[in-house]
């Protein structure tokens, strides 16, 4: 389906709250995010590409960079339980377009259950269980999905570059279609 947004300078807030709830919350879901983006600003800081995250409870999912410039996947089943996904390496090419794709099956054993690909390619995640860790990603239906910035506090840790695609899948991507989709979505004239 189609969504409406509100812009405001760097970042977008959805209009309607309920996008992708449902597709998310509860146990055993599988989906896909896929996200091609470049970066036009490493500062050290925060940047979050994807989430929806609010510090009063509304937590559900964020993709963000860390302050040592690795993403980062969060899913939430409160706002103090939640566990996250690391890639091992950073990323800080300002000039190049990055592929980025995260799978999450809920049917497998949390150990299992994240895989994350860049630019067509298998990485290294490293796991963290906050509190009593992820048992189910929990329902956020009032709270909006934010692109390139998240509300945490505040609208704040906004993503420093550009972002050309964001697409959910309701399943789990393999290793075929992450090659497939990389080699089909990379025109080598982007700017």
């Amino acid at each position: 389906g189609s969504f409406d947004f509100s812009i405001d300078n760097r970042y977008l807030v959805s209009d309607y709250s309920g996008i992708l709830d449902g597709e998310l919350s509860g146990a055993s879901k599988k989906f896909s995010f896929v996200i091609r983006f470049k970066r036009s600003l490493i500062n050290g800081s925060y940047q979050t590409i994807f989430s929806r995250d609010n510090n009063t409870g509304g937590r559900q999912f964020a993709i963000e960079f860390d302050d040592t410039n690795r993403l980062v996947l969060y899913l939430f089943t409160t706002a103090a339980s939640y566990t996250s996904w690391t890639t091992n390496l950073a990323y800080m090419n300002t000039g190049k377009w990055y592929s980025l794709v995260f799978t999450y099956d809920g049917t497998l054993a949390l150990a299992n259950r994240v895989k994350g690909y860049m630019d067509g390619s298998l990485v290294t995640l490293n796991r963290v269980d906050t509190s009593a860790g992820l048992s189910t990603i929990q329902s956020v239906p009032l709270e909006p999905v934010y692109i390139a910035v998240t509300n945490y506090g505040g609208l704040i840790n906004d993503f420093k570059g550009y972002l050309n695609k964001i697409i959910f899948y309701t399943d789990v991507l393999t290793q075929g279609d992450v090659t497939l989709l990389y080699n089909s979505g990379n025109e080598v004239n982007e700017k």
